[in-house]
């Protein structure tokens, strides 16, 4: 896929990777400060999804993108412009929280890329729908504390993103769920 930078570039997608390195490697990379790393492994991973996108059509999905950090950020606004060149689709989804490390990229996306670029914007769940989500997805009758812990997580994640302790919400979750799995093995 890579045949005018491949050596070098499968040296910095290996590291991306957390491959083994050999010792000219590692000694390699203790030269690099981390942004000269950065820049590399950015321009690498370009290059690569570039040369697979042009041997079979792309789609690319990230989740969560509110909670990306810098580095995934700049990586995915170096690969915005591939998609007009390119047989690629970037899909992502996020909170519309201005605040968010990723919101200059859908400003940028929104800036640069005009018509290619579309948002979705969902609404809020009702506690009736979170309710019924939570039994959707668990596809089981659930008792009335675990849907009272659902729908704590559901209006700390999905409902009001803005309210609550995410982790402790789901700390909650995961307990009254070990809780109920415990149950249910003692009874079995």
């Amino acid at each position: 896929l890579l045949p005018a930078h491949s050596e070098r570039d499968a040296f910095y997608l290996g590291h991306v990777l957390n491959l083994p390195l050999t010792r000219e490697q590692a000694a390699h990379f203790r030269f690099l400060d981390d942004r000269a790393l950065q820049q590399q492994t950015v321009q690498a991973v370009t290059r690569f999804i570039r040369a697979a996108a042009c041997q079979v059509p792309l789609i690319l999905v990230f989740e969560d993108l509110h909670w990306a950090d810098a580095a995934s950020v700049e990586l995915l606004s170096r690969l915005l412009p591939l998609t007009v060149s390119a047989p690629l689709m970037i899909l992502w989804n996020t909170r519309p929280d201005r605040g968010s490390s990723a919101w200059p990229l859908v400003e940028t996306a929104q800036a640069e890329l005009g018509d290619r670029f579309d948002q979705v914007w969902l609404g809020s769940l009702s506690e009736d729908e979170g309710e019924q989500m939570a039994r959707n997805l668990l596809a089981a009758e659930l008792d009335g504390l675990v849907v009272e812990v659902l729908l704590a997580v559901a209006v700390a994640l999905v409902v009001a993103p803005d309210v609550g302790d995410e982790h402790g919400a789901l700390t909650a979750l995961l307990d009254v769920l070990e809780l109920r799995l415990v149950g249910l093995r003692d009874v079995g």
